[in-house]
């Protein structure tokens, strides 16, 4: 997320909307919803309008995890394993093919 954002009259804003605030954090509007809900990031009502305070948008990113793509998630590992296991019980055709020529290569 950049250090500064500017408005149309250069000012950085104090608050955006949810839109906005999805567009310059990445994150989603589950997201967004998620952080609100869980109080780490703050929001005020302008009427209907739900205004995120950009300081603590800013804290919550800075608070998610860093990605380690030597340790995936749980849930990525099991399917990763789960999708070997599958393969090395029900080969593909292309597979069968190159076992089959490899075998035949070494006899």
């Amino acid at each position: 997320m950049p250090s500064t954002i500017r408005s149309s009259t250069g000012i950085e804003p104090i608050a955006v909307d949810i839109p906005e605030a999805e567009r310059i954090s990445g994150l989603g509007r589950s997201g967004i919803y998620e952080g609100l809900n869980s109080g780490e990031i703050d929001g005020v009502k302008n009427g209907r309008r739900t205004l995120i305070i950009l300081e603590s948008l800013r804290r919550y990113v800075a608070s998610l995890p860093r990605y380690d793509r030597n340790d995936p998630p749980e849930m990525i590992k099991a399917a990763i394993e789960m999708r070997k296991a599958a393969a090395a019980s029900n080969p593909s055709p292309r597979r069968v093919r190159r076992l089959q020529q490899h075998q035949s290569d070494s006899e």
